[in-house]
């Protein structure tokens, strides 16, 4: 900021004035001599220097003084502790000619020559700071009612904005500059709008209108905005507390912690602005932004910019131009293509591909090719990349590179710390099963509950150990007995000791197998009640649902299973099962035929060449599914499983699809005589239990393999259909807020004596519920393509697929 006098101290009203037409004078052909030009609005009155007098007069007198001091000029021999406060203002960039400068007053150097270098002397070393800062200042109110009405409104907006948009991904920061932006029109329309008359209390005068909107009270505005609009670190804290630990410790704990936070926040800022602010050489980019702004909004000329178009557009337009494209376009991928916020289209090419989405996944990858056409996923974590120096960005982008990517994908793909089995990249917790840890249950060995009754009593705390080991041998330990002493005599079913008093209650001659699987499913079950803190209410209505599924199930429909197709629990089994039996076998060619088949059926024999190169592992398995049905009719190969009368219909005709394929060993050996149950749903989604215009068994057939191991018959390409809704599971999924859709697919059960029988299911490729499919079923190596068929099909079939079934040797 530029003095205001000379290094002489002003007495008199008279001296005062004279001093100031100097001033005048000198900054008039100083500002000619740099170039600027000369604002007339910040020259200072003589009554001006007469209110200065007393303690303002003082402050000028010593900062008249203290350029003149010896340590300006770097006099090592002054320990004056002003002078050691200045040496921190000092730059090591600073030119030599600087530290002259102050001594050519008394060498007895011009005037104007005097001035002029007191001008550069308030000016920065550094261009960019030059160009943004001004190096004078206006005589203009700013401690002003509108200012302090304006500006905490807008910190109240701001403040919340941005801490309700810190919990989405990537955030939306409302920046100062957007408080700068809004600040401009409210502030004029203030002017025109408030009345001019001035009031006094307690002795001081005021407007709520004390003149034309000034730059000053402006920058009073941003200053607020500047230092609220950033979200409170404690808002992470509370929200953590509740979401993941549910702990809720009321209004005052939250407003307590919050202020301490920030209150310790600004006492170091305050700490380190003598390192951080006061040396000219910390340059804060971000400032000289909101800076620049400052200025371009108070430069009354809109003459067009030499690098706007050639010069063709006034300024103003320019940016209202930008501003309303930047508007109109965030809706694109912030709204109807989501896709070009995380332009991964690497993903796109191999979407089953574990490697493809590790290294170019935008969200759980590390994003390789980072193309995004959202400008929030550029700006959204570490501000906008156009205002820090290239040097700043450069920087970041070489920890990226080398911690994130380099480091990262060498502890991924070594193995280190079990990393092979966790996300690439994702902040969730994980146990050692690669299933998300809840915070609650940090650790499920050592339990601490602490309960506290209705009437404020607070119970004794205690240790629950767990082992996930039933103990069958008799001796239940006395770590799993009740704790009297905790919850009273018969102990408090909120109490962890409650869990280990039902393990306890099991009887040493129970199922193995079923004493080895109730404590998990008890101990999982309980977590889950106190969790949710799970109600009468809503335990009735799980209880009611369970009922009603049991209710309506039956040979043809099994409701129950249905709903835990839903949620994922059948599909989950599936995947359970098929680790527990291992590697699929890779035997070498079998030569014998079973002795026997077990189940009095014709024996399965496998030819003694095999016919194709060997798969590597068994076909995958799928879930059953609750519209199974026993007793299929048996038909021969080639036959059709929809009925004579509506082959010529329509709606089955142009999804008539020949299916053939063969039943091998993982030797690639096929086999004989071996058994497929197949069925479906018809062309309206439904199948034949629930549509009484459909035969009895419509689309179910049981058929056997030939000495090949081929099978063939005639089928339907089926359609996707939904779950149906007139049931607990359809009921679930709405409540749920799911889509209900099942992929197009056609369900196998294949068996063969000596091998391990095989449900699953075949979808069709080009579904457009294959990512989503609402029991979770789909697998890769289940997906089938439907081709068109020859012409020359006895059937006239529209389709045709070919698919092998690999069985495994049985345990």
């Amino acid at each position: 900021m530029a003095r205001t006098s000379s290094s002489r101290v002003s007495k008199t009203a008279p001296s005062a004035a004279a001093e100031y037409d100097d001033y005048e004078m000198t900054s008039t052909a100083g500002a000619a001599a740099s170039g600027r030009e000369t604002d007339k609005s910040v020259g200072l009155t003589a009554a001006g220097f007469q209110e200065s007098s007393g303690p303002v007069g003082d402050l000028q007198q010593s900062l008249s003084q203290w350029g003149e001091s010896r340590a300006f000029k770097g006099d090592v021999g002054d320990d004056d502790e002003q002078a050691s406060e200045h040496e921190l203002l000092l730059d090591p960039a600073l030119p030599e000619e600087y530290d002259a400068r102050p001594g050519a007053q008394r060498d007895g150097v011009a005037d104007d020559e005097l001035a002029m270098d007191k001008e550069d002397e308030e000016d920065s070393p550094y261009a960019e700071v030059r160009s943004a800062v001004r190096n004078y200042d206006e005589d203009a109110p700013c401690n002003t009612i509108r200012a302090w009405t304006i500006g905490l409104l807008l910190v109240v907006l701001g403040a919340s904005m941005n801490t309700f948009f810190s919990l989405r991904s990537p955030s939306i920061g409302i920046s100062p500059l957007v408080a700068q932006i809004i600040s401009w029109p409210i502030g004029h329309g203030w002017t025109k709008v408030m009345p001019t008359r001035r009031f006094e209390t307690f002795g001081i005068r005021w407007s709520l209108n004390p003149g034309p909107f000034n730059r000053k009270e402006h920058s009073i505005i941003v200053v607020m905005a500047s230092v609220s609009f950033s979200v409170a670190y404690a808002t992470d804290i509370i929200l953590a507390q509740l979401v993941f630990y549910k702990q809720d410790f009321g209004l005052t704990f939250q407003m307590l912690l919050t202020i301490s936070t920030q209150s310790l926040g600004y006492g170091i800022a305050g700490i380190l602005r003598k390192f951080l602010v006061y040396p000219a050489s910390m340059i804060w980019p971000g400032v000289l932004v909101s800076v620049t702004l400052m200025n371009a909004m108070y430069d009354r000329s809109d003459r067009p910019d030499p690098s706007i178009l050639g010069g063709r557009m006034p300024r103003y337009k320019w940016f209202a131009l930008v501003t309303l494209g930047a508007f109109c376009y965030y809706w694109i991928p912030g709204y109807f293509v989501k896709c070009l916020s995380v332009f991964a289209f690497a993903t796109w090419m191999a979407p089953r591909n574990p490697v493809v989405n590790q290294l170019f996944g935008g969200s759980t990858g590390l994003s390789l090719l980072p193309l995004t056409f959202d400008w929030t996923q550029i700006s959204g974590f570490v501000g906008s990349p156009l205002i820090p120096p290239w040097e700043a960005i450069a920087n970041t982008m070489v920890g990226v590179i080398f911690f994130f990517i380099t480091l990262c994908s060498i502890f991924h793909y070594t193995g280190v710390w079990y990393a092979q089995y966790l996300p690439m990249s994702d902040s969730g917790t994980y146990d050692n099963t690669g299933q998300r840890r809840h915070a609650v249950r940090a650790d499920e060995k050592h339990h601490e509950s602490v309960i506290v009754a209705a009437g404020g009593e607070k119970k004794t705390t205690t240790t629950t150990t767990m082992p996930r080991e039933t103990e069958r041998d008799g001796d239940r330990s006395e770590k799993s007995a009740p704790n009297p002493a905790a919850s009273g005599r018969f102990g408090s079913a909120l109490d962890l000791d409650f869990t280990a008093r039902v393990i306890a209650a099991t009887g040493r001659n129970a199922n193995p197998r079923l004493a080895e699987i109730m404590p998990a499913l008890l101990r999982h079950l309980h977590d889950f009640a106190r969790e949710v803190e799970l109600t009468a209410d809503e335990w009735m209505a799980g209880i009611q649902l369970l009922n009603e599924a049991g209710q309506m199930s039956n040979d043809s429909r099994n409701e129950t299973q249905l709903v835990c197709d839903v949620l994922g629990l059948e599909s989950l089994v599936d995947e359970i099962t098929s680790i527990k039996q291992g590697p699929r076998p890779s035997s070498p060619l079998q030569t014998q035929p079973p002795t026997s088949d077990a189940r009095g059926g014709p024996k399965c024999t496998p030819k003694k060449t095999p016919t194709a190169p060997a798969p590597a592992t068994s076909t995958p398995s799928a879930i059953l599914g609750p519209f199974y049905r026993t007793a299929a009719p048996v038909l021969p190969a080639n036959a059709s499983i929809i009925h004579p009368s509506l082959l010529t219909d329509p709606c089955y005709a142009s999804r008539l699809t020949h299916l053939t394929g063969r039943v091998l060993t993982p030797a690639g050996t096929p086999l004989a005589n071996a058994t497929l149950d197949v069925w479906h749903a018809a062309p309206n989604g439904q199948y034949e239990q629930q549509d009484p215009a459909q035969p009895e068994m419509h689309l179910r057939a049981r058929l056997p393999t030939d000495p090949d191991g081929r099978f063939a018959l005639y089928c339907l390409r089926p359609p996707p259909y939904p779950v149906p809704d007139d049931g607990p599971a359809g009921r679930l999924l709405g409540l749920l807020d799911r889509h209900p859709f099942r992929p197009a697919h056609i369900h196998f059960i294949v068996s063969c004596s000596g091998r391990r029988t095989l449900t699953t299911q075949l979808f069709d490729a080009e579904d457009p519920h294959l990512e989503d499919d609402t029991v979770f079923a789909v697998k890769e190596d289940l997906i089938a393509v439907f081709r068109p068929a020859e012409e020359t099909d006895p059937m006239g079939a529209r389709w045709h697929v070919d698919f092998d079934f690999v069985l495994a040797e049985a345990a």
